[in-house]
């Protein structure tokens, strides 16, 4: 997979990708930084060590290499990004980090304040997005699922009770792996707001 997205890593790539409107390019150069680079530039951010649970921190990593990579590649496609490098990886993982940084620091604010008013709460399986098989679910984190589209409480199902990847899931829908990830990040999304609306 590595030697293979090599190719794709390259700024030439991402420039030729980009002026020729190649979407299925946009979509490969996609997939390439999340196999190869998901699991370093993660590490790079998230201490463990930190006032935040770290599913939260895993949560906003992903929410922040999605919206990194949509304006980078918005920006790129607009002729609004100048790469110097060889490779545009460097330039993408401070574009990560920046996102997730704000997120980190949103959310670290939160619950510096929540704890200051004594409203500190440990967070439920559903904020942990750990979600268990049918039968073993909550009463309340069966209520929500039933507030969201059958659709979203699909790719949910398949993503966190089942554990399917988001190749098979891809696979199932008939649609890009790109695509999968943004439906099922968009889906947890409109979960965790109506449950936290709800409790």
């Amino acid at each position: 997979m590595e030697t293979d997205c090599s190719y794709y890593f390259l700024s030439d790539t991402a420039i030729r990708i980009w002026k020729g409107a190649d979407i299925e390019g946009q979509n490969r150069m996609f997939e390439c930084l999340y196999s190869v680079h998901k699991a370093s530039f993660f590490r790079q951010v998230i201490f463990k060590k930190s006032r935040i649970p770290e599913h939260r921190l895993e949560e906003f990593a992903e929410t922040a290499f999605l919206v990194a990579w949509e304006s980078f590649n918005e920006r790129g496609k607009a002729g609004k990004i100048s790469l110097s490098s060889p490779e545009y990886t460097g330039f993408f993982f401070w574009a990560f980090k920046n996102n997730y940084l704000k997120l980190f620091e949103k959310e670290l604010k939160r619950v510096l304040a929540e704890k200051e008013f004594g409203k500190d709460q440990p967070e439920t399986e559903a904020a942990s997005f750990e979600l268990k098989p049918a039968g073993l679910l909550s009463p309340a984190t069966e209520k929500v699922l039933l507030k969201i589209s059958p659709d979203c409480r699909q790719l949910l199902t398949w993503r966190y009770m089942q554990g399917v990847s988001h190749d098979e899931i891809a696979k199932r829908k008939a649609i890009a792996r790109l695509s999968s990830i943004k439906m099922i990040s968009r889906c947890k999304k409109r979960f965790l707001e109506i449950w936290r609306s709800n409790n």
